[in-house]
């Protein structure tokens, strides 16, 4: 797998990932890694996937937002143009919460 990140604004990051076979939980993780660096780069503490799309190679593109307090309202905050669903894998996730998982590596 390789993730790379292509564009940085303000307040968001376009990434691609891209894959050739192996576990969804594997994929997954390896997703959270790279926007969890992203934020470390950044010194920004949370961030929150806002959109993903494949594409036509075996790869993904997805939106991700960063923001310094996960109580903002990401479409508002992100200029949105729709509310995102309310489900796990829109939820803002915080780089501490994650410091377990990856800083030991």
């Amino acid at each position: 797998m390789a993730f790379e990140e292509l564009r940085r604004d303000e307040k968001t990051s376009r990434v691609r990932v891209t894959f050739q076979s192996g576990s969804p939980v594997a994929s997954s993780i390896f997703i959270m890694r790279g926007f969890y660096d992203i934020a470390q780069a950044r010194h920004i503490p949370y961030f929150i996937k806002l959109k993903e799309w494949e594409e036509n190679d075996d790869g993904w593109t997805l939106i991700v937002g960063y923001s310094r307090d996960k109580g903002v309202d990401p479409k508002r905050y992100f200029g949105l143009s729709e509310r995102l669903p309310k489900d796990e894998e829109h939820e803002f996730a915080a780089v501490r919460d994650l410091d377990i998982l990856f800083k030991s590596e």
